[in-house]
């Protein structure tokens, strides 16, 4: 896997935790559909 493929890979499965906390929180957020 090339370092960008792995720096997209992490970004996407920390944007996931970080969706997940913030739906247990409260209901979807707009920084889901905000991220870059």
């Amino acid at each position: 896997m090339t370092p960008k493929a792995a720096k997209k890979t992490a970004t996407k499965a920390a944007r996931k935790t970080a969706a997940k906390k913030a739906k247990a929180k409260m209901p979807p957020a707009p920084d889901v559909s905000a991220a870059p």
